[in-house]
C-alpha cells in the first residue's frame, strides 16, 4: 500500500513536465460539472444498492449468503424469519449507500460553490472539498459504528478475491461480487483520477484539465480496469481445478473473461506508444476483431449456459431449417423432452409460436446489449 501511494505521488510530481497528448480528448464540461471523485463515490453507492438487492433475492430463495458482506455468525432460520431485508444483511448496505450519496452530494454542492465562476475550473478550495469527500467516507468506514462489520466482511471478501491460489473454493457471493466489479470496471479509472487529484492537493497544487488528460492516458487506467476480469478469470480456473469431474464449462467461462483483456489493452495501446499510421490501423483492426469475438462468444455463453436456453445450440438450428413450419428451436434444455413428447400429439400451431420465438430472441439480444453497455 505504501509503495502504491509513493508511486501515485511520484507520478503526480512529474506529470506537470510531461507533454500533452493530442490523440485523446477530455470532456472538460462534464469533468467540471461532475469530477471523478464524485462519480466514483456515486457509482460505489449504486454498487452497494445492487449488491443489497442481490442479497435480498438470495435470502428470498433461502440461500445461505452470509459468507459475503454481512454478519458471518447469523444463519437464516425459516421458523424465525422476520424481516427479509434485515436478515439478508442488505439494510446496512442500503444505509451505507445513503450516507455515501448524502455526504458526496453535500461536498459536490460546496465544490460547485468554490470553482471559478466563469470557466468552471477547480480551485484549491474546490479540491479541498473533493478531498473532504474521501476523508469523510473513510472516517465513516473506520470509526466504531454500525458499519464496522461491513468493513471486516468487505476485507474478508477482498482477501478471497485477490487470493491467487487455484485450489481455493469459490463462494457464490464472491462470484456475484466479482461480476458486479466487472460491470463497474470503468469506475476504477475514476479511482485513479481521484488518487491523482488527491496527490496534487496534498502537494498544494491545483490539478487542471491538462493533468486530468495525462492521468486518463496513464497505464494505470487499463491496469485497474483489467483487475475485475482477471479476478473472474482466476475464479473460473479455481472452479475447474477444484471440481472433481473436471468439466470444461469453467474453462469456457474463463475464456469469456480472458477475451475481454485484449479489448481493453488494444484500445489503450496507441495512447501509450507512438505508432505509425500503418501500425495504428493494424491495432484498430485487431481491436475490432477482439471486440467481435468477445461479443459473440459472450452472447453465446450467456444465452446457452447462464440463461439455460437452447436457441443457439446446433440441434435447434437444424430443427428450424428442416421443419420451419412445424418445429421451433428448443427454448430451454429442460423443456426439450417435453417438447419431443407432445409434438406428435398436439395439433400444428400456426404463426403464434414463431412470434414467441422471435420475441425470445429479440429479448435475449436486448438483454445482452444492456449487459454489455
Amino acid at each position: 500500500m505504501r509503495t502504491a501511494a509513493l508511486g501515485v505521488w511520484a507520478w503526480a510530481a512529474v506529470a506537470r513536465a510531461a507533454p500533452d497528448r493530442a490523440d485523446t480528448v477530455l470532456d472538460a464540461s462534464f469533468e467540471h460539472f461532475l469530477p471523478p471523485i464524485f462519480r466514483a463515490v456515486l457509482m460505489t453507492a449504486l454498487c452497494m444498492c445492487g449488491f443489497g438487492v442481490i442479497l435480498q433475492v438470495l435470502q428470498h430463495w433461502d440461500m445461505n449468503v452470509f459468507h459475503g458482506p454481512g454478519p458471518a455468525s447469523r444463519l437464516p432460520l425459516a421458523h424465525t424469519r422476520t424481516d427479509p431485508t434485515r436478515e439478508s444483511g442488505a439494510l446496512p448496505l442500503y444505509l451505507l449507500a445513503l450516507c455515501h450519496v448524502a455526504w458526496s452530494t453535500f461536498c459536490w454542492l460546496m465544490y460547485r460553490l468554490h470553482v471559478e465562476p466563469r470557466t468552471g475550473l477547480r480551485t484549491l478550495h474546490a479540491q479541498a472539498w473533493e478531498t473532504a469527500t474521501l476523508a469523510g467516507l473513510l472516517v465513516l468506514w473506520i470509526v466504531p459504528g454500525p458499519f464496522r462489520h461491513l468493513l471486516r466482511a468487505w476485507n474478508r471478501s477482498l482477501v478471497r478475491l485477490f487470493t491467487p491460489s487455484l485450489q481455493q473454493p469459490i463462494l457464490f457471493t464472491d462470484v456475484v461480487l466479482a461480476d458486479i466489479l466487472t460491470s463497474f470496471a470503468k469506475v476504477l479509472g475514476d479511482v485513479w483520477l481521484s488518487l491523482v487529484l488527491l496527490a496534487y492537493f496534498v502537494m498544494g497544487q491545483r490539478a487542471d484539465d491538462r493533468i486530468l488528460l495525462q492521468a486518463q492516458t496513464h497505464v494505470a487506467v487499463p491496469v485497474l480496469i483489467s483487475v475485475p476480469y482477471v479476478i473472474r478469470f482466476r475464479q473460473c480456473l479455481s472452479e475447474y481445478c477444484t471440481s472433481g469431474t473436471r468439466v470444461r464449462r469453467p474453462l469456457y467461462n474463463a475464456l469469456k473473461y480472458l477475451s475481454s483483456l485484449p479489448v481493453i489493452w488494444l484500445r489503450s495501446w496507441p495512447v501509450f506508444m507512438s505508432l505509425s499510421p500503418g501500425a495504428a490501423r493494424i491495432v484498430d483492426v485487431a481491436w475490432y476483431a477482439c471486440v467481435l469475438f468477445n461479443t459473440l462468444f459472450s452472447f453465446w455463453w450467456d444465452v446457452t449456459n447462464d440463461w439455460g436456453l437452447d436457441l443457439l445450440q446446433p440441434h435447434s438450428f437444424h430443427a428450424l431449417v428442416t421443419h420451419p413450419p412445424t418445429q421451433l428451436p428448443t427454448l430451454h434444455r429442460r423443456s426439450s423432452s417435453e417438447h419431443d413428447h407432445t409434438h406428435a400429439s398436439l395439433p400444428m400451431k400456426p404463426q403464434g409460436h414463431f412470434v414467441l420465438g422471435d420475441s425470445m430472441r429479440q429479448l435475449g439480444a436486448s438483454l445482452h446489449v444492456v449487459r454489455q453497455a
